[in-house]
Formats: structure tokens, sequence, C-alpha cells
């Protein structure tokens, strides 16, 4: 992707907790600045984080007004709502989350989880489109080929 947005003269600055990146960041408190971005893409990253509300409302913050977030997360489309234990060992994060390293996996509310956390939201459904630019799915066979494109709201977010 980093690829595409150079060819593009598109400036960006990459971001991961653990991995080599331009800013090596958490996203429940990154230190950045408030709304100091034009655009955040969050791919797979709130089903490893420690609180994924806290994310939400980081991301939130550091978006311009207007700003916008494509993010993407595991969804089980049999689940209403979120379902998390942040109990489990590493088996039964396997068995339930579809990988070790997850704490939880998201319901078919996840539009209004993310609406409810002060974004304008629509979708972008991989369904369809050429397997060269399908977006990627988890290992799990739960996962749907879905994103969403959020905009920066002023509206008061909800804890």
């Amino acid at each position: 992707m980093r690829c595409w947005f150079k060819r593009n003269g598109i400036g960006v600055t990459t971001a991961d907790l653990n991995e080599e990146a331009d800013l090596q960041l958490n996203i429940e408190s990154t230190g950045l600045e408030d709304a100091s971005r034009d655009w955040i893409v969050c791919n797979h990253v709130l089903e490893h984080a420690d609180d994924y509300q806290k994310a939400l409302r980081e991301l939130h913050r550091i978006l311009k007004p207007g700003g916008r977030l494509i993010i993407s997360f595991p969804i089980d489309e049999t689940l209403e709502t979120v379902k998390e234990d942040r109990n489990a060992d590493e088996n039964d994060r396997i068995r339930s989350f579809g990988q070790i390293d997850h704490w939880r996996l998201f319901g078919r509310d996840s539009e209004a989880m993310l609406r409810n956390a002060g974004f304008a939201v629509s979708g972008i459904s991989g369904n369809g489109l050429p397997d060269s630019i399908r977006p990627y799915t988890g290992p799990a066979d739960y996962d749907v080929n879905y994103l969403f494109l959020c905009e920066r709201t002023e509206k008061q977010m909800c804890n």
C-alpha cells in the first residue's frame, strides 16, 4: 500500500506498536496532536488492543474534523455485539477469536459501535471485487470482506 501512495504523490506515515514503522505508538494513547491527521488506515488492530473503545476515542481525537478513517477488524456475523475475553488463555483465544493474539471478535452492531464513537459511517464490501483488490480477511472462517469508511464528526462521543 505504501508504494501505491508514493506512486500517486501522497505522503504517508506508518505506525505500529511492535513492528518496524515510521512511528512506534500505542493506538490507545498515540501522543499525536489533536486533530492532526487527515486520513487514518487502521487494518485489523482493534482486536489486539487492550481497550478497543479507548482506541476508537484516540482515533477520533487525532483525526481532523471531517478527517477520514478506513478501518477493518474481524467480524462474526453470528454475533450481535462484541465478544471478548481478556482472561482467555492462548488455546481459548485461538478457538474463540481465531488467533493467539486476538482478544475479541466484533458483531453485527459494528457500524453502530463506530457511530457511537463519533463517526459518520459507510461500508465498503469486498464481495464481488477482483481478488487483486479484495480486502484482506483473517484466517478464521467467520471473518468477512468488509471495511468501514468513517468520517470524524463533532458529535459528543459516548464512553
